[in-house]
């Protein structure tokens, strides 16, 4: 009698989710048109999409690729110190799973992942869960966002004397605008300059620069009185750690009203006596006589050419 041997293979795949690991979060969100450091890329962020990946095993610690049923799963986070649970969108490939949510609280924290079986009645105690620390940050300031929406394609008008004002949101890396309580240092300086082609008619006007604390994103208000009209430029500074970025922008500023006359001088009509020299500073009786000045504002601009009036004396 002879006995025969055979193998028979047997595919054992993995049971039900009971254990999650390699969990890692970084920001989803790509900064804009800046190169950063991949600790920035990295870091999670007020408001701004992140990205959730981890992995599941089963009871036997068995790595699962697939699961099996997703439609029954949910993927939730909760923050340790608000107990609220939000529930992402998620997706799994090659035993990789991925979910987007976004950061609504600023400051270090524990973040709770949880893998929910819908299928059960209690959320919390069932399928698996992962609990680590993370650090929501306010997205840093960036300088060339900043001026790059500080529009310059609209032509600014303003009038002599009076005072012109220029709102500066602060923009982040990714577009946003930056948290008003943001640890990080955001500075701006602003100075007027005169236009090359008249540098030598214009004066230094002072630029006073403030936190709009009114606003509820960071904000500066930058004020200026121009004295002399023409075309201005008020050059912006703005710095963020060790970034800065300037940029000039331009502004027509138009003459006031009229404030007093200059240069008056009368010339005498109609003199018989042609050797006879009028005063220009006089006029004679009964002698019709044209009268002509300029006419300047308070700040002391040209404003128009000579005015000539013929009066009778």
């Amino acid at each position: 009698m002879s006995l025969l041997d055979q193998d028979i293979n047997v595919d054992i795949v993995p049971s039900s989710p009971k254990y999650i690991r390699n969990v890692g979060v970084n920001s989803f969100q790509k900064p804009m048109g800046e190169k950063h450091g991949s600790e920035e890329i990295r870091a999670l962020y007020y408001g701004i999409k992140s990205l959730l990946e981890f992995e599941v095993v089963d009871e036997s610690e068995n790595f699962i690729e697939q699961i099996r049923d997703k439609s029954c799963y949910d993927v939730m986070v909760e923050y340790s110190d608000n107990n609220v649970l939000y529930r992402l969108e998620w997706g799994m490939r090659n035993g990789l799973i991925r979910a987007t949510f976004l950061p609504e609280l600023v400051g270090e924290r524990q973040i709770i992942v949880r893998l929910v079986d819908k299928r059960s009645n209690s959320i919390r105690k069932s399928t698996c869960t992962s609990q680590m620390p993370i650090n929501i940050l306010c997205a840093p300031c960036s300088p060339s966002l900043t001026l790059q929406f500080l529009d310059n394609h609209l032509e600014r008008r303003c009038t002599a004397g009076k005072d012109f004002i220029f709102q500066v949101p602060f923009y982040d890396i990714f577009g946003n605008p930056v948290h008003k309580d943001s640890k990080e240092t955001c500075q701006i300086d602003a100075q007027a300059s005169p236009s090359k082609t008249e540098a030598k008619q214009y004066r230094n006007e002072q630029v006073n620069v403030e936190k709009d604390i009114a606003s509820k994103d960071l904000s500066f208000v930058a004020t200026v009185c121009f004295e002399t009209a023409g075309l201005r430029k008020v050059k912006f500074t703005v710095n963020s750690g060790s970034q800065a970025c300037l940029k000039d922008i331009s502004v027509k500023v138009l003459p006031s009203t009229p404030h007093h006359l200059n240069n008056v001088k009368f010339t005498t009509i109609g003199a018989v006596d042609e050797s006879f020299f009028a005063d220009p500073s006089v006029m004679y009786k009964n002698q019709w006589s044209t009268v002509k000045q300029t006419w300047l504002i308070a700040t002391t601009i040209l404003y128009g050419n000579w005015v000539t009036t013929t009066t009778l004396a």
